[in-house]
């Protein structure tokens, strides 16, 4: 079955125990698979836009989600396991449209939790534990882009290994109180007592 509002152009376009898709000026943009659905776009980068037509978004409103939905085999019902959601972070005025990407998921019949968020100032933030998993180094790299230093966390066989490209040092902090420094000469000064054996500390030089 042909829709076709001008003689020779496909607007829908059904076949028979197969795929039904749509046309913009004759042009197929989305049909339907086996599987599922794609999107289609000749010569040029396919996209999905996901619009909230409301003048007044404010803060934690939801902009728009996309769920991942299946069937619970007790009752054949729908249910959401995960869901990416952008959100609000502010009142969206003109120029001013700040928003965050959520990931959440859900675990057995609890509500959908949040995992990751991504904020608009660039930072991640994880409700959980962060693992990086790596067949022979796994790493983890932090990259100060102003100043051009970088600071890798690696773990290769059995050595833990800290590294840095620069020719900087080692603070190591708690309650924003230095305790240890190393320097790039391999000195290292620490800021209370050192235990060398059960019983006997050495005072920090």
């Amino acid at each position: 079955i042909a829709l076709r509002l001008k003689t020779g152009e496909n607007g829908v376009l059904i076949v028979e125990d197969g795929a039904v898709a749509l046309y913009h000026n004759n042009l197929e943009k989305l049909a339907t698979t086996t599987n599922g659905i794609y999107v289609k776009q000749d010569n040029g980068t396919p996209y999905i836009n996901l619009r909230r037509d409301d003048s007044t978004i404010a803060a934690a409103d939801d902009i728009g989600y996309i769920n991942f939905e299946g069937d619970d085999p007790s009752d054949g019902t729908f249910n959401t396991g995960a869901r990416i959601l952008a959100q609000a972070e502010g009142n969206w005025s003109a120029d001013h449209y700040i928003s965050s990407l959520i990931f959440q998921t859900r675990a057995t019949c609890a509500n959908l939790a949040t995992v990751l968020t991504l904020a608009s100032n660039k930072s991640a933030t994880f409700a959980g534990d962060v693992k990086i998993e790596e067949a022979s180094t796994p790493t983890l790299e932090l990259v100060d882009t102003t100043n051009n230093y970088n600071l890798l966390i690696r773990h290769n066989n059995t050595n833990a290994i800290f590294d840095t490209h620069a020719s900087s040092y080692y603070e190591f902090k708690i309650g924003n109180s230095q305790k240890l420094l190393i320097d790039n000469s391999g000195n290292a000064t620490f800021a209370g007592k050192i235990l060398v054996g059960t019983g006997a500390t050495a005072a920090a030089s």
